[in-house]
């Protein structure tokens, strides 16, 4: 590389230049790698940054400039680009994107995340190249100036931790739809490759289709980054980095697991379930806070006529200390917590599937209840830390599937499949062990267990599963008895139960806990409330389909516009036919 930064003819601009002339020249022989300089900028700012990005131009200081506080400006020809989606990767790296695909990298955690904690990475990437070439061009000032940039949102890194500790990663600059790669690390084996297969993956998800490598290295060529003529580069680069900036979030760091998931799915294994991301990217408000949502494509659980389901789902890291307070608020905007994701269910076909919570306080139990609570009176609850579930449990967890959910997905999943689904967490997450006592005649045989998340104001139920063999006890419903009863005692307002899918015969028994409140139109309201009864419609009139439909909009059901035959609700609600009582569309 050549660089004539020295020449005397190099303008000198300001750091707050803006609108100065930063296109670096082609130059006329572009088959060896040359610098071509531009300028000079006596500092850097957020608005010279875009500016000579925009134009192509990066800073690329060396020792002497660094001492004399000036930058210089160009680019280097030819120009090297990745494409993003999908990136070239070896034998040895595909062993390592499915391991971390599964979450575990030579038999330690691992995670990959977007966004977490840049100070440190860009400090650990500075520390890197200092002891590797005894100096480094990331002078304290650039540091600086690139930790600023991060918290406007233009300056991005990409972090692989492994056992919870820093492994590698890389930062990056965004403007418009352009990226800017600027340096990367490596403190484990091919944890700096992980990291750009990762960041490749989630833009080319988020429709960002190129990555500025800068310099031609052989780790980015050897995973497929391409030489392009000077020209074309500009051209894309000017089109490109002068769309709308890419709204990156403010509040929370990304997972990038599910993006290697999903393009690199022939390493990974396929779900029974046939589930599959979308490649399309999402945003979800909840609390004041912006999510990025990937859309989750798959079969529906509940309909057998082929229809499909979809879910906005936000991967989370239990290394993330904002997990908490996300939780809190994404549930009560309706998201459930799955494994290590949040979703909530957006279908396009239907909204049946309403999410549901208890008003701990204002509930009382019937008769029926009661007698339930007496029959299991004799079982000992004992409260547990999560932890790998363990024979016993996973015994238990068959017979109940066996018995209860024989075609669902889950009963055919082994011992460790089901402990990384039910037993991996990023919340406060307890197990409510249920055994007979001392005394009885099978003495602390496991009954029942119930999977729960401790909130600040609420518990989620997340799975129970019980003996099967036992129907008399009801012990389902001593189950969420017993949830109910644990949240009162830790003073806890509120027990979501999840998803309940009116004249689902699998769900009813959700509406025998009153009073019961759903999420509906972005807030929670009591069930009665949207299914309440209106005065009859005359009998000497047939039922017209407008009416129907204002009522079936309202439920966000999809109505045909064709006479009803059948009625879809459930029974406690009446039938819609000709001569029967409409529900009310509630305001």
């Amino acid at each position: 590389m050549t660089t004539d930064s020295a020449q005397d003819d190099i303008p000198i601009i300001s750091g707050d230049a803006v609108g100065f002339d930063m296109r670096p020249r082609i130059p006329e022989d572009e088959e060896r790698f040359t610098f071509s300089t531009v300028c000079r900028s006596n500092g850097l700012s957020s608005r010279l940054i875009i500016s000579g990005y925009t134009q192509g131009s990066f800073p690329w200081p060396d020792a002497k400039d660094a001492d004399a506080g000036l930058y210089p400006w160009g680019r280097l020809f030819p120009c090297t680009i990745l494409k993003t989606g999908r990136v070239n990767l070896t034998h040895s790296m595909r062993r390592r994107v499915r391991d971390a695909v599964h979450r575990h990298y030579s038999g330690l955690e691992l995670e990959i995340l977007l966004d977490y904690d840049f100070d440190e990475v860009i400090e650990a990437i500075a520390e890197y190249h200092r002891k590797r070439s005894n100096g480094t061009w990331m002078t304290r000032d650039m540091i600086d100036m690139w930790k600023a940039l991060h918290r406007q949102r233009i300056a991005h890194c990409v972090s692989v931790h492994i056992d919870g500790e820093l492994a590698g990663g890389l930062y990056f600059t965004s403007v418009g739809r352009m990226l800017y790669g600027e340096s990367m690390f490596s403190l484990r084996p091919d944890a700096s490759k992980l990291a750009l297969a990762a960041l490749a993956a989630f833009a080319g998800m988020a429709h960002l289709p190129v990555i500025d490598c800068q310099m031609p290295t052989e780790h980015v060529i050897r995973m497929g980054a391409a030489v392009v003529e000077g020209r074309a580069f500009l051209k894309l680069n000017e089109f490109l980095a002068r769309q709308s900036h890419f709204p990156w979030s403010r509040s929370e760091s990304l997972s990038l697991l599910p993006f290697l998931e999903s393009v690199y799915s022939e390493y990974a294994e396929r779900t029974p379930n046939d589930l599959t991301i979308v490649h399309e990217q999402r945003f979800a408000h909840a609390g004041g806070m912006l999510f990025h949502t990937l859309a989750i494509d798959g079969t529906c659980n509940y309909y057998e006529d082929g229809r499909r389901s979809t879910m906005e789902v936000i991967p989370l890291a239990s290394t993330d200390p904002r997990v908490t307070p996300m939780y809190n608020r994404l549930i009560e905007a309706g998201f459930r917590r799955d494994s290590t994701y949040l979703y909530r269910l957006a279908c396009n076909e239907c909204r049946r599937c309403i999410p549901t919570r208890i008003d701990v306080h204002a509930f009382r139990p019937d008769d029926t209840m009661r007698r339930t609570m007496k029959r299991n009176a004799s079982l000992v609850m004992r409260e547990l830390k999560l932890a790998p579930m363990t024979e016993e449990q996973y015994e238990l967890y068959k017979r109940y599937q066996d018995s209860r959910h024989r075609r669902s997905v889950m009963a055919d999943m082994d011992r460790s499949t089901v402990s990384t689904v039910l037993f991996s967490t990023c919340s406060d997450t307890r197990l409510l062990e249920f055994r007979t006592s001392p005394d009885a005649p099978r003495p602390n045989e496991l009954k029942m267990v119930c999977i729960i998340d401790c909130l600040d104001n609420a518990l989620s139920a997340v799975y129970t599963f019980f003996d099967p063999d036992v129907p008399k006890l009801s012990l389902g419903t001593f189950g969420i008895l017993s949830e109910i009863e644990y949240a009162r005692r830790n003073g806890l307002s509120y027990v979501y139960l999840g998803y309940w899918l009116p004249g689902y015969p699998g769900m009813d028994y959700k509406t025998r806990f009153q009073p019961m409140d759903i999420f509906w139109e972005n807030g929670w309201m009591p069930e009665r409330k949207l299914l309440q009864p209106t005065p009859s419609f005359s009998t000497q009139r047939p039922f017209r389909s407008s009416c129907f439909t204002r009522f079936a909009a309202a439920c966000c059901f999809r109505c045909s516009r064709k006479p009803l035959t059948t009625s879809p609700w459930p029974t406690r609600l009446g039938h819609a036919s000709r001569t029967s009582q409409a529900p009310d569309a509630h305001a």
